[in-house]
């Protein structure tokens, strides 16, 4: 029996719980299991049991349970935030080395021509970073915004004799259109035909578009001045000698640059694979399309044309721009070359090639084999997936600048 006054309870022998019973055992678990408890020798008061619970004890239950998960809830999210931190931190430039070992030169570009945008970030980086850093750098550390397409502008390097009406279209449509299709516009970079056509676009139109420049180191004049740079300060540039074969100065209203160095001479052209990396890679990661807008342009811009039909990118030809896109644009159509010794027709002879009939003959037949390759792999049927893109799988596109001309409607189609 319990103590008087006392809220405890003394549990009763099996025999003595038997023997209120009757003696009868099978009783006693009955009323265990009903949750009615046993009886004490004088059956004044129930005896606790496990199997009775209270609604109490169910919130108590419940509240446990909650924290719990909160708890884990928490542990998680601090392990994505340190894991995500530290991979920002090793997208940060002053983890990028050079072919030769040292730390890459990284800040941003001061220039000296007034009303320019804010200054620029930029990076000096070997021709082959890792592309998956490079794009995490781009957007964790130089907080890029997302895009919806890349507009990838490539042609003429040397100063372009366009036109009025090319000129006035490619000035305003081209940066028009990146404006209202949030894209991020890349190009070479110097301050030299076709980036220097978009560069001064963007500055006239007042466009808030990432324009990326992507340059070979050694091309770049007065690249002394902002390397080395392992602190990340921000540099002074002036623009240093005349743009010409030897190389050309940085474009003051690009955004954004990438200098890559291949560790060895430069000369125009080294940085093309690596920037059709970043381009691709960009695409990927925004899952966003790519369009290559040719203006102008030689031998070089041949290479990038395959690497983009090849990969199935569109690829725009102005081709009353000259150069490259009007020799692609007249072999399409009638499988004949068109070459011109002032680029304005077609592919500009370079001057050592046109004195020499061997070296001409020579260069021809290569510009021929090579477009011969673009046209060939831009007809043939695309079968990834098992189908054949919308417009039978071809992705050049020529196109005139005067309106009502055939190009200028396909286009439109």
């Amino acid at each position: 029996p319990a103590r008087r006054g006392s809220h405890r309870h003394t549990l009763a022998s099996p025999s003595s719980a038997a023997a209120s019973h009757g003696g009868d055992g099978y009783a006693v678990l009955q009323d265990f299991a009903s949750g009615r408890g046993a009886r004490t020798g004088n059956g004044s008061r129930p005896l606790p049991t496990q199997l009775k619970v209270t609604k109490r004890g169910q919130g108590l239950a419940k509240l446990e349970r909650v924290v719990l998960m909160m708890y884990s809830a928490q542990k998680i999210w601090r392990k994505w935030r340190a894991l995500r931190e530290r991979r920002i931190e090793a997208c940060n430039p002053i983890h990028f080395s050079l072919k030769d070992g040292k730390q890459a030169s990284h800040g941003s570009i001061l220039f000296e021509k007034h009303g320019v945008r804010e200054p620029s970030p930029y990076v000096r980086l070997s021709v082959d970073s890792d592309m998956n850093k490079v794009y995490g750098m781009v957007k964790s550390i130089w907080g890029v915004r997302s895009a919806r397409v890349l507009i990838s502008l490539t042609g003429g390097a040397q100063d372009l004799n366009l036109k009025q009406h090319v000129h006035e279209v490619i000035n305003l449509g081209l940066v028009r259109a990146a404006q209202q299709t949030d894209a991020w516009i890349v190009s070479g970079g110097t301050d030299t035909g076709v980036m220097k056509l978009v560069g001064e676009a963007v500055r006239d139109y007042q466009a808030d578009v990432p324009c990326f420049g992507v340059a070979t180191w050694g091309m770049v004049h007065g690249r002394d001045q902002l390397s080395p740079n392992e602190a990340g300060e921000e540099r002074f540039y002036r623009k240093v000698g005349a743009n010409g074969p030897t190389g050309a100065s940085l474009q003051p209203n690009h955004s954004h640059f990438l200098l890559v160095d291949t560790g060895e001479k430069g000369d125009w052209g080294h940085e093309i694979e690596f920037r059709m990396r970043f381009e691709q890679e960009a695409c990927r990661r925004m899952k966003i399309p790519m369009v290559v807008v040719v203006i102008g342009g030689g031998p070089n811009t041949l290479q990038t044309i395959q690497q983009a039909v090849d990969q199935r990118v569109p690829v725009v030809l102005i081709s009353d721009s000259g150069g490259v896109p009007a020799t692609v644009a007249h072999y399409i159509k009638s499988r004949e070359v068109v070459v011109d010794a002032r680029g304005e027709r077609g592919i500009k002879i370079p001057p050592d090639v046109a004195a020499d009939s061997a070296k001409l003959r020579s260069w021809r037949e290569d510009i021929t084999r090579r477009l011969d390759a673009i046209v060939r792999r831009d007809e043939t049927p695309f079968e990834a997936e098992g189908q054949a893109p919308k417009g039978g799988g071809r992705v050049l596109t020529a196109f005139s600048t005067r309106a009502g001309s055939e190009e200028h409607s396909a286009l439109d189609r």
